[in-house]
């Protein structure tokens, strides 16, 4: 093709003004030293699109994606970790909090139960809730093996505390109604071995 002939191309391309579709694999916008800064792709990992900002460094700063069982949009830092996830997965809505390893530390998420506000330690295991259902409000406290050790209830008849042991297994209750306050003391195996009243 000779000079001419591309120039006529060329012509004839801008003449028929912008195009209505583009179509590629991945698209890279750069700065201007050419390092990619935004980048728009097919993900393979996540089966769905993904957008992604990156700072001067290369590294990823935001990073939203459509997959077929989620949608996400997270924030990084300036080590690329991820520290703000805001998400709709199957189960509902949700905003987690990760500390500066990418590990979750908090997480709120609106269940078809109701919301939920749960806790983590550094290993991943959550160490508190806060639950809001149909019954009423909870506190659960867990501990590191991630057992319910303290769990105090609001309900319909009243406020409600229970304390657990390192099985799981509820050994100390008191309650407040209408008819007046109770304490439920019981066994390993979960047997009341003394109330009052």
């Amino acid at each position: 093709m000779t000079i001419e002939e591309r120039v006529a191309a060329l012509e004839a391309q801008l003449a028929a003004g912008a195009p209505k579709e583009i179509r590629a694999t991945k698209i890279i916008l750069t700065d201007e030293s050419d390092k990619p800064r935004a980048q728009f792709y097919v993900s393979t990992s996540k089966k769905g699109p993904s957008l992604c900002l990156l700072d001067e460094n290369g590294k990823t700063r935001t990073q939203m994606f459509v997959s077929k069982s989620s949608t996400a949009l997270y924030l990084g830092d300036e080590g690329g970790q991820p520290r703000a996830v805001l998400g709709l997965s199957k189960e509902g809505p949700l905003l987690g909090l990760n500390d500066e390893n990418g590990k979750p530390r908090a997480q709120i998420i609106v269940t078809e139960n109701g919301p939920v506000i749960s806790l983590f330690d550094p290993k991943g295991t959550v160490r508190g809730r806060i639950i809001l259902t149909a019954d009423g409000p909870a506190l659960q406290l867990d501990d590191a093996n991630g057992q319910t050790r303290a769990e105090l209830r609001v309900l319909k008849d009243g406020p409600a505390l229970g304390l657990g042991d390192e099985e799981g297994g509820l050994r100390a209750q008191m309650t407040v109604t209408e008819d007046g306050p109770a304490l439920r003391l019981g066994d390993e195996n979960g047997n009341i071995v003394w109330s009052e009243p």
